[in-house]
C-alpha cells in the first residue's frame, strides 16, 4: 500500500507507528492545510467527496484534549454529525460543547448517504448563520479530520494486557497475557497474540500455565486461538455509547465503554489510568464472559516453564 506521511512526522517512526492511507476511499487530492489535530496524522481519506486529513494517533498529553482543535468563533464552529437515532438523516451539527445547531437541509443532504460509521468518525468545521439567533443554522460544513478506527488503540503498541478471562461470578478464571503488535497500522486495528495460548510462561517467580490446557472446550469456543484484535468503535447517533471491542480467534467479542469523539475533543482520555480495563462479552459461547485487565505495561520477552 502506497504511504503518504506529512514532512514534519518523521520522529513518529520512533512511535512504531506505520502511516499509511486507509483502505476505504482514498483521496486524490491534499486539502490546503494540514491540521496538526492528533500526535500522528496520516494520509488522506474521502469524505463527502473531499479529501480529509487521518487522525492516526491521538494525543495522550495530560491537561489537553485527544484531539486538538482551532478555537470556535460565532460564525465558525467545530463539531461532529451524528444523527438523531440509527438510520436517520443527520439534522445536527453538535459542538463540543454540546449545543445542537441545526443543518441546512442542503448541507444534510450532502451527509445523507455518508455510512454511519464514517460520519462518527469525522471532525467538521461548520459555517454559521445568524450565530446569535434563535433561528441560527449550519449553512456550510466541511471535513476537518477523520479519526481512524485504531487511533485510539494503538497508543498500545508494543504494551501487554495481563488479565483473567472469568466466568461472572468468577468461580472459573484463567490467567493470560496478550502481548500488542509493536507497530500500528492505520485501518487495521491493533492485532496481538496470547503469548499463553499452547504454553506455559514464566510470570515474575510463578509459571503460568497455557489457557488452551484449561477448560479446554470453553477456551477452544471462546477464544480458540491465540490471536486477538482490539478496536475502537465510536458511536453513530446522538445518545450512543462509544466502545473498545477486544476480539478473539474463534469471533467472541469482549466490550468495554470507550470515549466518544466528543470527549476526545473536549478532555484528555488516559490510555493507562490505573492499568486496569474490564471486558464482558456480548456472544461468548461459553460461561467465560469477562476479561479483566490487571496489568497494563511494556510487553518482554515470553519465556517457557514447566510445571
Amino acid at each position: 500500500m502506497k504511504k503518504i506521511t506529512f514532512g514534519a512526522l518523521a520522529a513518529s517512526a520512533a512511535l512504531g507507528v506505520t502511516m499509511s492511507l486507509i483502505p476505504a476511499g482514498v483521496a486524490t487530492a491534499a486539502p490546503t492545510t494540514n491540521p496538526q489535530a492528533c500526535r500522528v496524522m496520516s494520509g488522506y481519506t474521502t469524505v463527502i467527496g473531499e479529501a480529509t486529513p487521518v487522525c492516526g494517533l491521538v494525543w495522550t498529553t495530560s491537561g489537553s484534549a485527544n484531539v486538538r482543535l482551532p478555537a470556535d468563533k460565532p460564525e465558525m464552529v467545530y463539531g461532529v454529525i451524528l444523527r438523531e437515532s440509527f438510520g436517520s438523516d443527520p439534522k445536527y451539527v453538535v459542538t463540543r460543547e454540546g449545543v445542537r445547531i441545526p443543518l441546512q437541509a442542503k448541507e444534510a443532504a450532502k451527509w445523507r448517504y455518508q455510512p454511519s460509521a464514517k460520519i462518527a468518525q469525522t471532525i467538521v468545521r461548520a459555517q454559521v448563520l445568524k450565530p446569535n439567533l434563535p433561528s441560527k443554522e449550519a449553512v456550510k460544513t466541511v471535513p476537518y479530520v477523520f479519526i481512524s478506527d485504531d487511533a485510539l488503540v494503538d497508543s498500545f503498541t508494543g504494551q501487554s494486557f495481563t488479565g483473567r478471562f472469568a466466568t461472572n461470578n468468577k468461580s472459573k478464571q484463567v490467567w493470560a497475557k496478550i502481548n500488542w503488535s509493536p507497530k500500528g497500522k492505520v485501518g487495521d486495528n491493533l492485532t496481538g497474540a496470547i503469548a499463553n495460548w499452547d504454553i506455559n510462561i514464566q510470570d515474575g517467580k510463578t509459571c503460568r500455565e497455557a489457557v488452551n490446557k484449561q477448560y479446554t472446550n470453553d477456551m477452544k469456543k471462546t477464544i480458540g486461538g491465540k490471536n486477538v484484535k482490539l478496536a475502537w468503535v465510536p458511536t453513530t447517533y446522538v445518545g450512543g455509547q462509544s466502545y473498545f471491542t477486544l476480539t478473539t480467534q474463534s469471533g467472541t467479542k469482549f466490550v468495554r465503554n470507550a470515549p466518544s469523539l466528543q470527549k476526545l475533543v473536549n478532555s484528555t482520555w488516559d490510555p493507562f489510568k490505573d492499568g486496569k480495563w474490564n471486558f464482558k462479552a456480548s456472544n461468548s459461547p461459553s460461561s467465560f464472559n469477562r476479561f479483566n485487565v490487571v496489568d497494563i505495561s511494556p510487553r518482554t520477552s515470553t519465556q517457557k516453564c514447566k510445571l
